[in-house]
């Protein structure tokens, strides 16, 4: 096994969360912000996009809490729908952009590694 020389595990409530806003609006918690690893979660309403069309350094992991998740690559044409209990993995640098067209609400627990913006 590996030793390591970072601090102990820590947990991190949903109250501590850093609660943030995408750009149009809707809540993005941050819960941990790391040169190794982000994450966090977004809320999506239905009929909604999360933001703007974004890319990242770092691979992206989105697990769809609620709902269903629609993420679209523009760059290949290409559209996913993401349900509940699903996993979804972005490369870094892979322009994307989440969407909910369902009429219900949209929950993700997203991770970002090695880092996120």
């Amino acid at each position: 096994m590996a030793e390591y020389d970072e601090k102990p595990s820590t947990l991190i409530k949903a109250a501590d969360a850093q609660i943030m806003k995408s750009s149009q609006g809707y809540p993005v918690a941050l819960f941990m912000r790391g040169d190794k690893i982000s994450c966090g979660t977004f809320t999506i309403p239905p009929g909604k996009r999360l933001g703007r069309i974004s890319a990242h350094a770092g691979d992206e992991i989105y697990y769809v809490l609620r709902g269903t998740c629609h993420v679209e690559l523009p760059r290949h044409g290409e559209t996913f729908a993401v349900k509940a209990g699903d996993v979804f993995h972005m490369p870094g640098g892979m322009i994307h952009a989440p969407f909910n067209d369902g009429d219900e609400e949209t929950e993700v627990f997203w991770a970002c590694a090695p880092e996120w913006p």
